[in-house]
């Protein structure tokens, strides 16, 4: 057993060193929506916002900057026999007025068509969930005979870069879509209340601390626990459960009731009685 007074030594430490711990806390603790929301991990938010910000057309301010940021992540990772789509291609693309990017359509998550740049690129996401068998080559078949004559491009999304069952299909993981929103952040300028920048900025924490792990705040807590090791674990042990927290709400209550008495308690139950015998109706 760990002697008290060098905990009492250890805790006294851990209150001076509050500079790690406030940087842990404050970047857990920061407002986002989509954790009030709920939806961290909710596929078709995702989807949804994802969708939102790759469209130029849309209301966000960013234009095509992401659309390409996106490409250039998703070229980067493919080979040749899985796409032949340029960033010359994508260049135009982008400066296209007729690029459509829609959500749902024949069973496709995402889908970015262009028919100046006979460009096609169709997303399938999965978050939490693996693909259903021969979903990705149905896929693909059917966007190839629908566009004969484009270029496309076939991006499986995940949170781990996780292998798709169809090898036509770029792995993509949502690292690749937090550094590319970041890039896409740095080459704006931020604007004081500037809501889309600062969504997007919150859509970020969320990718890294609800869908991949956030290695650097990781890498901080794990450098503090190192540092703190034996107060931390002597405060986890000592920790308030809820459980606990109403054992002693009910052992006060009935000490306080002149006509109960406690007879014994265990983690899951009390056992208390009236203090003067009962009198049943006849």
């Amino acid at each position: 057993m760990v002697a008290q007074s060098n905990i009492a030594v250890e805790l006294a430490k851990l209150e001076a060193d509050t500079g790690q711990i406030s940087l842990i806390d404050e970047k857990l603790k920061a407002f986002n929506v989509f954790e009030v929301l709920g939806v961290q991990r909710r596929e078709l938010q995702h989807s949804n916002f994802l969708a939102y910000l790759l469209n130029p057309s849309e209301r966000h301010g960013f234009g095509a900057k992401f659309l390409k940021a996106f490409f250039e992540a998703a070229l980067r990772l493919a080979n040749r026999e899985q796409t032949r789509i340029t960033m010359a291609q994508v260049n135009r693309l982008a400066q296209s007025q007729s690029c459509l990017v829609v959500r749902e359509w024949d069973r496709n998550d995402i889908r970015i068509r262009d028919p100046r740049s006979r460009l096609v690129c169709v997303i399938e996401n999965k978050i939490g969930a693996s693909e259903s068998d021969g979903q990705l080559s149905k896929y693909r078949r059917g966007i190839e005979r629908q566009f004969k004559s484009y270029s496309s491009l076939f991006v499986y999304l995940t949170p781990d870069r996780e292998d798709p069952t169809d090898d036509r299909w770029v792995r993509l993981g949502y690292h690749d879509i937090g550094e590319a929103l970041e890039t896409v952040l740095r080459g704006g300028r931020k604007r004081l209340n500037s809501a889309p920048y600062s969504t997007v900025e919150q859509y970020v924490q969320t990718i890294r601390r609800h869908v991949v792990k956030d290695e650097e705040l990781a890498q901080r807590a794990r450098d503090f626990y190192e540092k703190h090791q034996q107060v931390l674990d002597f405060i986890l042990e000592n920790r308030p459960s809820y459980a606990q927290s109403l054992h002693e709400q009910l052992r006060r209550e009935i000490g306080r009731n002149s006509k109960l008495r406690l007879d014994d308690e265990s983690s899951q139950y009390f056992r208390f009685r009236p203090r003067s015998g009962i009198t049943l109706p006849a």
